[in-house]
């Protein structure tokens, strides 16, 4: 909560609401590759626990970090595309949605990161 004095210097009690913005460092990746995942928040208190869920652009699941905490109003965690062993459902784009508090109350979802997961093809 945050005071705002008015015109007559009468306190005025708002609650501003809290966001959060969630990017890839990256647009494009390969599999093995290190990437990051940065949360940038408003009005989110420190040590407020989050919750990184990795999907498909359909919203199937693929990966979720948990266990990690914001600071000064920021997240960046490094992440690695080590997919060999989860369901990433024959798909190459790839969102993460990062849910704050202890109830997820506060999200945020990324763009599109591209895995090339299957190999290149070339012509002839």
């Amino acid at each position: 909560m945050t005071t705002i004095a008015g015109a007559s210097d009468t306190p005025h009690v708002v609650t501003l609401p809290s966001a959060a913005r969630v990017v890839w460092s990256r647009a494009r990746a390969y599999p093995g590759e290190k990437v990051k995942i940065l949360v940038r928040t408003d009005h989110v208190k420190d040590d407020t626990a989050a919750v990184l869920k990795i999907q498909t652009k359909e919203g199937q699941a693929v990966h979720t970090v948990d266990a990690l905490k914001i600071t000064a109003g920021k997240l960046d965690h490094e992440y690695t595309l080590d997919w060999k062993d989860k369901p990433t459902h024959g798909k190459s784009e790839f969102v993460v949605k990062a849910e704050l508090g202890p109830a997820g109350e506060v999200t945020g979802t990324s763009g599109v990161l591209v895995v090339q997961l299957a190999p290149l093809g070339f012509s002839a």
